[in-house]
């Protein structure tokens, strides 16, 4: 009988075990082709930055074009590279809350700066002015 409830309870903290074991994903392989596609991806998003700051779109753009290739490129890495991917759910569920208030804050910063920026200007100009002889 006490072989019986051993066993049982082996199994138990078996399959416990696994439970754990497969909720953290301790232990996964990731593919070569998932490797260079990702790779390709960050390569083509990095190019493209580069040709996104050499065309003038007005004023916010170049700012917001630039913030959104740089957070698709970051998601990528965290994505993939950091394993966020194969991670429990919440963990996702975090970092784009994280992401999202990150938004939230750079766009209300930007419709600060947009309201100011007249008196900014003119500031500058005034101090452009004083300096030159």
């Amino acid at each position: 009988m006490t072989n019986s409830a051993e066993r049982q309870v082996m199994s138990a903290a078996t399959d416990q075990h696994q439970i754990v074991s497969d909720d953290h994903g301790y232990s996964h392989t990731i593919s070569t082709r998932l490797m260079v596609a990702v790779y390709a991806a960050l390569v083509v998003l990095t190019v493209t930055t580069v040709a996104v700051a050499r065309v003038e779109l007005g004023h916010p753009w170049n700012f917001v074009a630039a913030m959104v290739i740089a957070s698709l490129k970051g998601g990528l890495v965290v994505a993939f590279f950091m394993h966020l991917v194969w991670d429990r759910k919440f963990n996702l569920l975090l970092f784009l809350t994280a992401i999202l208030f990150l938004i939230l804050f750079l766009g209300l910063s930007l419709n600060d700066r947009s309201e100011y920026q007249p008196s900014i200007d003119a500031f500058e100009s005034a101090q452009t002015a004083a300096s030159t002889p």
